[in-house]
């Protein structure tokens, strides 16, 4: 039952963990000053996010999360969709404004787009009001 649950909350999910991921990266990463590597890993989790949101669109995988706090049906995924595309091209169109602006932390940058998009997709989903108030404190 609960990885049922988490499979249909990974539009949600998976943003901040790559995000989480993306951080830890450039912590603790060998080569941590190159934008490119945070670049490449936050094309990867945008475009893994969005992958994994129109598999479940086209797959027809819906219902209630975490007892019905969230609804992921049909209109939250394809919400999902155009989130996740949109981080897509925020992060692909940042590279040229990151490497003008030497005082912007590349992964911290893109972490907070990936965080942003998963605050939106929790909105999208969000079936009582506690939910709301995490996805746009998240966003």
């Amino acid at each position: 039952m609960i990885s049922h649950e988490l499979s249909l909350a990974g539009p949600i999910i998976l943003p901040a963990i790559a995000a989480l991921l993306l951080i830890l990266v450039d912590l603790f990463g060998p080569g941590s000053e190159d934008p490119d590597g945070s670049f490449l890993l936050g094309l990867l989790g945008t475009v893994v996010s969005f992958g994994y949101s129109l598999w479940h669109l086209l797959g027809g995988n819906t219902g209630f999360v975490f007892h019905t706090t969230l609804n992921i049906d049909r209109m939250a995924l394809i919400a999902c969709c155009l989130i996740h595309g949109a981080a897509f091209l925020c992060v692909l169109l940042s590279r040229l404004y990151l490497r003008a602006r030497p005082d912007v932390e590349p992964a911290e940058y893109h972490a907070f787009i990936l965080i942003s998009a998963s605050g939106m997709a929790l909105l999208a989903a969000a079936n009582d009001l506690v939910n709301v108030f995490l996805g746009i404190e998240l966003l």
